[in-house]
């Protein structure tokens, strides 16, 4: 639309518009944005990926720290203990805190670093993934100038068993193809996307790009990252782990503070 693109929210039974919204228009998309690319483009992109390697040396550090706890009693390790004052009650939670989020953290620190860095990742897995299989674009004559329906439908009969998960709308003269982002309709998922190319003026399919096993690897390791594999119960883990995160930096910020007289004296 002139006033820019806008999301539209639909009854799955009826297909009724339930509500609107402005593209990036919701305190969630700034939120996503910010943890995706700290609202600077590539280069925040960049910086957010690589904030990943000190946040795993301090996962590691943390272990080996829980390890050689000393005297420090293994239950104060691993629940948190009534009765505990001052320091040694912040460090019981900072240890307890970091006892169960250690293994959450440290998945979606690994799967962030795939989605960060998606030409590195690339290059070291395929040498060793499949490759994406041949498709051969068939040769059907044009139908003349189509809009999204249109380029659906030629996309779904080149690609049958694929369903529709994004387009781009076609705007010629300058981008006079529909991109057409097509997921499969039933087997494996998370799973690599398709792309279609239809022509909005002759309404040919220009090129399919079918996904490889690189393609199916970064859709696994962004739907873990975003807690989409296991259900309602993998969103709540990744949340608590994100908010695990935030408790750990607070509590050794706290520790530190309180350990800087010892320190002096």
């Amino acid at each position: 639309s002139t006033a820019g693109r806008v999301t539209l929210y639909l009854d799955p039974s009826s297909g009724a518009v339930q509500s609107s919204l402005p593209w990036r228009g919701s305190v969630v998309h700034w939120f996503y944005d910010m943890h995706a690319h700290a609202l600077a483009g590539r280069t925040g992109k960049l910086l957010v990926g690589l904030s990943a390697f000190p946040l795993l040396l301090g996962i590691i550090l943390g272990l080996r720290l829980w390890l050689r706890r000393g005297a420090v009693p293994l239950a104060e390790t691993v629940w948190p203990q009534r009765g505990l004052r001052g320091r040694r009650r912040l460090s019981n939670l900072h240890r307890t805190v970091g006892f169960w989020a250690l293994l959450p953290l440290l998945l979606a620190t690994l799967s962030a670093m795939p989605v960060s860095f998606p030409d590195t990742t690339r290059r070291v897995l395929e040498p060793i993934l499949p490759p994406a299989p041949a498709f051969r674009v068939p040769q059907v004559k044009g139908t003349g100038p189509v809009d999204l329906d249109g380029a659906v439908a030629v996309a779904r009969a080149a690609l049958p068993g694929w369903r529709l998960a994004w387009a781009e709308p076609a705007d010629p003269p300058e981008e006079p193809d529909w991109l057409l982002v097509m997921l499969p309709e039933h087997g494996a998922w998370p799973s690599g996307r398709a792309a279609a190319y239809v022509n909005a003026r002759t309404g040919r399919l220009e090129e399919v790009n079918l996904p490889d096993g690189v393609d199916h690897a970064r859709a696994w390791f962004r739907a873990f990252h975003e807690g989409r594999v296991f259900g309602q119960a993998h969103r709540l883990v990744m949340l608590a782990s994100g908010l695990a995160m935030v408790a750990l930096a607070v509590l050794g910020v706290l520790l530190w503070r309180r350990g800087r007289p010892v320190a002096a004296a």
